[in-house]
């Protein structure tokens, strides 16, 4: 996702974007190998060891000169976005632990998701679980997206966040909401 990272950059943000374990240049299995097809207790540990990964890459964040560890933001597409939750939350079936997660996060989140995505639903109830626990939430579901290709035959909404058209549909969102709650005042 290294292009949303491109893109926060070119606003003046101070990205990190760590690669996960076992894709790029980091070690271990990836998450098929690791997971395979469990939804269940292998999927959850997955999560929290990627969380793990975050973790360690946000101690790292503030080691670098000029970077406000006061006005950090998580950015997670997909599983990324799960893990982002995870992060945000610091506690332990998928959607229960999600908004079990999104219960406990006190700081804004912002929650996107296309209406023809599988995972529409569990991005409401995530947000809805956040808000109902006392964070400062935004929700905006995009109308269904139809991205150029999809060889992976997935649900087409997912790829509006992937690299392409999709970016333009959301990026003011995401940097109007990042600015309002990172930038100084």
């Amino acid at each position: 996702m290294a292009f949303v990272g491109n893109m926060l950059a070119s606003q003046g943000y101070l990205v990190l974007v760590p690669e996960r374990r076992g894709y790029g240049k980091s070690d271990g299995r990836t998450f098929n190998e690791e997971v395979g097809t469990d939804v269940g207790a292998r999927m959850i540990a997955r999560i929290e060891a990627e969380a793990d990964d975050v973790i360690a890459a946000i101690a790292y964040a503030g080691t670098i000169d000029g970077a406000d560890m006061r006005r950090l933001a998580l950015v997670g597409f997909s599983q990324g976005g799960s893990v982002s939750i995870r992060v945000a939350s610091q506690r332990p079936d998928l959607q229960r632990a999600l908004t079990g997660w999104a219960k406990t996060l006190k700081m804004p989140v912002l929650c996107m998701d296309a209406a023809n995505d599988a995972t529409t639903d569990a991005v409401k109830a995530v947000c809805d679980a956040a808000h109902r626990g006392g964070a400062e939430t935004r929700v905006t579901i995009y109308p269904a997206f139809t991205p150029a290709s999809n060889p992976d035959n997935i649900a087409p909404g997912h790829l509006i966040f992937a690299p392409g058209a999709g970016v333009a549909i959301w990026r003011q969102d995401v940097t109007t909401f990042l600015d309002a709650h990172t930038r100084a005042q």
